[in-house]
Parts: C-alpha cells; structure tokens; sequence
C-alpha cells in the first residue's frame, strides 16, 4: 500500500525553490521503485500476481494497480520519466537509503527495487543496513542530514527515535519517504511524503479471519504467534492488533513469542514452545524467518503437512519450501523474481 498525504513543504524559505521541487518530485517517483522492490502484500491463489505502479508528475499523482508482473523497475518507471518530461530527471541529486535491513532475500529486493528506481532517474544513490542497531540507523540519517543529502528513504521498526531525526530532517528541506515499517501515527508521527509498505493491521486481522475460515479456529484452540522483534511496529499491528484480534473475536487464545532474526535460536524457542504447549493447534508466523522456521519445526517433530495448520507473512526460500512440502498453508507476502513459486492454499 502506498500512502500518500497532502502535498506541502517545510516551513523554512529554501523547501519553496525549484531544488527542492525537483527533489520532492524525483524521491516521490523512486516509491515506484521500492514499491517493486518490496512487493505488493497480499493472499492469492498461486501465479496471480498483482503490481502497483505510481505515476509521478509535477501536478498529480496517479496510482493504480496492474496484474501483469513487471520484470523490472526500469519498465514500471517509464511512464514516470515521460511525465517528469526529462529523460534523468534526478540527475545531480543525492539520495540515502537507511534502513534495518540485513543480508536476506527479503531486505535484498527491497534494495534492488531502489538501486534500480535510482538509476532509471539518474539519482547518486546509497544504501545502508543497520540491521538491529537503531541507534546505528539513526545515527546514519543523521550524519546524512549533516552531508545534505537531497533526498532520505528510510524505515521506522520502533517510533520514538526517529522522529525527531526525520524532524530534522523535514525542516531542512529534505524529504523523506519511509518504507517496509512506518511511524503507527503516520505523518503525524514522523513528518514524511509517502510510506510504502503494508497496512499491518488490515492484513494481520485478514489473515486471521482466512485461517479461522479455513481450519475451523475457535474456542478450545490455541495458536501461537511468532515474530523476529515482538516490540516492532510490524509485530503489535500484525500480531496482537491484527490477527490477534481475529482470534479474539472467535475465542480463541492466543500467545506473542519473540524469536529473535537469527533461524536457529528462533528454531529453538519455537521448538521448546510446542514441546511446552501441547495445547497448541495452529501457528502463525509475524515474519520470514517465524514463517519458514514453523514449517521446518513441525517437520522435525513428525507432524505431518496440514496437521498444525501454519500460515504467515513475508517469502523467501525456506518459506516457499514449506509452502510446497504443505506445511505452511497461507502466505500473505511476494518477493520480486520468485513469484511464480509463491503458493497460497485457499
């Protein structure tokens, strides 16, 4: 989803000029980008493949959504160039892409998605991954507010730190897109054009009522939920505002376990739950690695396909592999290059 508000600019004199503008305009564009990069969010049948292309002009901005896969962002930023009426318009601007990021399939589209956006426009571009360490990130946004960056890509996994950096950064006439996790209160929250990313909430609650639907979730069951950073943005909206809530409205109880980024901790403690929690019916994965390490866990114990149904979010290849072996039933995530293999029972 891409979330757009009112067009306006930061109150000091230099936001009015025609630089600023043209960087506005230019950053605005690259959301096509990043919003190839990062894949549109959804639960499909198998090779249904939707894409939401931006269109960018000066006087407008145009969003609709196209079922033909796009095999790169080069061709979803054509009609982008032709309405900014400049074959690079982002020619001589520096953009920064700052986010939590680390080296997974995940956080590797999304950087594809930029570099390429940037290069179609003729934009200086960095990417920086922080991983965990949000005082790293807002470190790095604020060292490139000091360079004078013309323009900032960044995602926001906890709130408070980062809006007075993005603050900052608005008021010197710089804009800001953020991406993959926003500000809960939106622009509101942090002072930014666009966010690019899912609607947690919204998808989290749908996927719960799909996998109520499915298996019959009531009273009487227990499902776990599971998430990389339980105190994210992602995790609350996905999990206790989303598909918690789902499951609380059919009765059924629930838990929120933090498994950490790394697979083989998260193996463990996903392993010891079930062990610890024979109660347990269905589960349901906050993120990639939750996700694939479910399907890998109920392996291991000898459940057979389908016997805990498992749904989640976000794909990579250990997630595809336990959605193929039928352990993982309901996926609500695609990455660019693999979607020909995304499954999603229904």
């Amino acid at each position: 989803m891409i979330r757009r508000p009112p067009r306006s600019t930061p109150s000091n004199s230099s936001a009015a000029s025609d630089v600023y503008k043209r960087q506005t305009h230019a950053l605005t564009a690259i959301v096509s980008g990043v919003a190839v990069g990062l894949g549109t969010y959804f639960t499909v049948p198998a090779k249904e493949v939707t894409r939401t292309v931006t269109e960018t002009a000066p006087a407008k901005t145009i969003t609709k959504t196209v079922t033909a896969p796009a095999e790169t962002v080069t061709q979803t930023l054509t009609s982008t160039i032709t309405a900014l009426g400049a074959e690079k318009p982002g020619k001589g601007l520096r953009f920064r892409c700052i986010n939590h990021g680390m080296a997974r399939a995940f956080f590797i589209s999304i950087k594809k998605g930029w570099e390429e956006a940037c290069e179609t426009l003729g934009v200086e571009q960095e990417t920086i991954w922080c991983g965990t360490d949000t005082a790293l990130q807002v470190a790095r946004i604020k060292e490139a507010i000091a360079e004078g960056v013309d323009g900032l890509c960044v995602s926001i996994p906890t709130p408070e730190p980062f809006r007075p950096v993005i603050k900052e950064a608005w008021e010197k006439g710089i804009p800001v897109i953020t991406h993959n996790i926003d500000d809960p209160l939106g622009r509101e929250g942090c002072p930014r054009l666009a966010f690019v990313g899912q609607d947690f909430k919204s998808t989290g609650y749908e996927l719960g009522r799909r996998m109520i639907e499915k298996f019959g979730i009531g009273k009487g069951w227990h499902v776990l939920l599971a998430a990389e950073f339980a105190t994210y943005t992602y995790a609350q909206e996905r999990g206790p505002q989303g598909v918690g809530r789902a499951l609380d409205e059919v009765g059924a109880t629930w838990e929120l376990l933090d498994t950490t980024a790394d697979w083989s901790i998260c193996e463990e403690r996903i392993t010891s739950y079930l062990l610890g929690h024979p109660e347990t019916k269905a589960m349901i994965g906050l993120g990639e690695i939750p996700t694939g390490t479910m399907g890998k866990v109920a392996e291991k114990l000898g459940y057979e396909p389908g016997e805990i149904p498992i749904g989640g979010f976000d794909t990579g290849p250990v997630v595809l592999e336990y959605v193929e072996k039928g352990y993982v039933i309901v996926v609500t995530a695609n990455l660019p290059g693999i979607e020909k293999k995304l499954i999603s029972l229904d």
